[in-house]
């Protein structure tokens, strides 16, 4: 198993390249949300190449924004993990019905981690939409 700090360093990691990778499938879906009357893209036009670099405004926020995102959703659902596997490893009546009810400690621990994350994914999600949107130019732009 992974300390504390390697899950942090890999959730960080992890949740920035894959949130990196399908910014500009994000951003076409905020801008389309977003967009209304007859400025509306359409989706085809905004998948031309040509349009690619509008669809890549807010990625270098996005990705240096997840990492924090990430470590926390990491490190918090092993944590939970890990003290709720200790939980039941205590009582033996549990241990013996794990297999029963092992789903309900991954949805509890899911739960936590996710509730946990969101107080960091809120703010990190409101910036990177709207530099996506063109609201804001950038990260230091949206912070002022």
């Amino acid at each position: 198993p992974l300390l504390f700090w390697e899950t942090m360093i890999c959730g960080a990691i992890s949740r920035s390249v894959a949130q990196t990778v399908m910014h500009p499938a994000n951003t076409m879906k905020t801008m389309l949300q977003n967009s209304k009357g007859p400025m509306v893209p359409a989706i085809l036009e905004l998948c031309k190449p040509s349009s690619f670099h509008r669809l890549t405004y807010g990625a270098g926020t996005n990705f240096l924004l997840s990492f924090p995102t990430g470590a926390l959703n990491f490190s918090v659902l092993e944590l939970v993990r890990k003290r709720l596997g200790a939980f039941v490893a205590e009582r033996p009546n549990l241990e013996q019905r794990v297999q029963s009810f092992g789903f309900v400690l991954d949805f509890v621990s899911s739960s936590v981690s996710t509730i946990t994350c969101s107080v960091v994914a809120t703010p990190q999600m409101m910036i990177t939409d709207n530099i996506m949107v063109g609201n804001y130019q950038n990260l230091p732009h949206a912070v002022k």
